[in-house]
């Protein structure tokens, strides 16, 4: 089943079951979070309701980049960063930034986190065959940066061992673009005919 199919099918379930369905790709970095992360949302509000329209927030032509959001967060701990073997997967394309630009999609995978923008650029030697330049230190980014780079507050502290910290940071929405769907849809939800 191709993805338009799936969405279909998904939309058509939920009006089934007495649902408005509204469905928009949308890239967070659209939205003031420093990372590209294409994600469908979806949005349903009960028929019975009787709601306003749900209206998608607008895009700001502004982005937030990689220095605005851990540009000023000092040295990471070595305790907070992983430093597992670069694998062959992790090798078969970019994983670096640099600060003026947005960050990759923050992964739930500790070992396929991106590379902090201080590091070497990568460098294609083929097809799927990146190595890492020669000079400065290659180091993956933090937790607490892969967690400022979702818009996580600075002080939020997660919980478990280092790869679950990555795991929950990675498999979240980020807070930023929750936030302004949240806004959208509570002015839907206020504005009942």
């Amino acid at each position: 089943m191709g993805d338009g199919k799936i969405i279909e099918a998904i939309v058509e379930a939920f009006h089934t079951c007495g649902y408005r369905i509204q469905y928009k790709l949308l890239n967070a970095a659209d939205y003031g979070v420093p990372q590209d992360r294409e994600r469908v949302i979806i949005v349903g509000l009960r028929e019975d309701l009787d709601c306003g329209e749900f209206i998608f927030p607008e895009p700001q032509k502004k982005k937030v980049t990689l220095r605005d959001a851990i540009g000023g967060m000092g040295k990471a701990l070595k305790q907070d960063i992983c430093d597992a073997p670069f694998s062959s997967r992790y090798m078969s394309r970019n994983r670096k930034r640099d600060w003026n630009e947005v960050s990759f999609t923050i992964p739930a995978m500790a070992k396929q986190v991106a590379l902090h923008p201080s590091s070497p650029d990568m460098v294609k030697m083929g097809t799927d065959d990146w190595r890492f330049g020669a000079c400065g230190k290659t180091r993956r980014m933090s937790w607490r940066e892969a967690a400022a780079i979702q818009t996580f507050p600075v002080e939020m502290e997660f919980a478990g061992d280092l790869t679950s910290k990555y795991k929950q940071i990675g498999n979240a929405v980020p807070v930023v673009l929750a936030e302004k769907i949240g806004t959208s849809l509570r002015a839907a939800l206020e504005g009942r005919k």
